[in-house]
């Protein structure tokens, strides 16, 4: 194994299938083009997407556990991830909390991974999913001797409608606040993106619209990604 394939692995983590599309799937693309090795680690298995749209059979949540997993292997192999990096906790979305069995797997996965970068929500993301992850992570962290570079993103922020507003705010007032230019892989992303079709499609005729409303998927499927860079730990 040559020394380059040691020092360029990263971590990225989805709360749920498909966040890690959304978040930084073209910098995923970037960093596999330059030589480095991704890892994704699904937090939740997302069977309760659909729950709050009123669809609760026809996918059952166990079956849509089964769709979603099967949409995160194709899409993140679109993205050019290896199957074999892709793992999945199964933790029930909208149950994901401090469970220190939790914790322990996550510590095991990085201590044999090593990443040099992490990519994870930031607490300031709307989802409560998406809040405990980065708290669970970070709290991983704390037990572990690792030198890594932290990115932090938001998927749904608290107020989407001032979003391009706080990103303007950030790039003037945060030297942390980073933006990737993603145009040279923003097809790839979105036909990635289109492997979710549980989540951009309507499944059963009782949903009025897609979990991912076409609002969201406009104002993620940009030209930017952006994140904000915590010093190596």
């Amino acid at each position: 194994m040559e020394v380059t394939e040691l020092l360029n692995r990263i971590v990225v983590f989805a709360p749920h299938p498909d966040d890690d599309i959304l978040c930084c799937g073209g910098t995923i693309i970037e960093k596999l083009k330059k030589g480095f090795d991704v890892s994704i680690i699904y937090l939740t298995d997302g069977r309760n997407a659909l729950y709050n749209l009123g669809v609760y059979t026809n996918p059952s949540p166990i079956e849509l556990k089964e769709i979603r997993r099967k949409e995160a292997i194709k899409g993140a192999n679109l993205l050019g991830v290896k199957t074999e990096n892709l793992y999945f906790l199964d933790v029930e979305d909208t149950k994901l909390n401090y469970d220190p069995n939790l914790i322990n797997i996550i510590r095991d996965l990085l201590n044999s991974i090593k990443p040099q970068e992490i990519y994870l929500p930031s607490t300031e993301d709307a989802t409560s999913d998406h809040k405990n992850a980065n708290l669970i992570v970070m709290s991983t962290l704390k037990m572990i001797k690792l030198e890594t570079k932290l990115y932090l993103y938001i998927i749904f922020p608290k107020y989407a409608r001032l979003d391009y507003s706080f990103k303007l705010l950030h790039r003037i007032f945060d030297k942390r606040y980073i933006e990737n230019n993603i145009s040279d892989h923003l097809s790839q992303k979105y036909f990635s993106l289109l492997q979710h079709k549980s989540q951009i499609m309507i499944l059963n005729p009782k949903q009025r619209q897609p979990v991912i409303s076409a609002l969201t998927l406009q104002r993620l499927l940009n030209n930017t990604e952006s994140f904000i860079c915590l010093d190596e730990r």
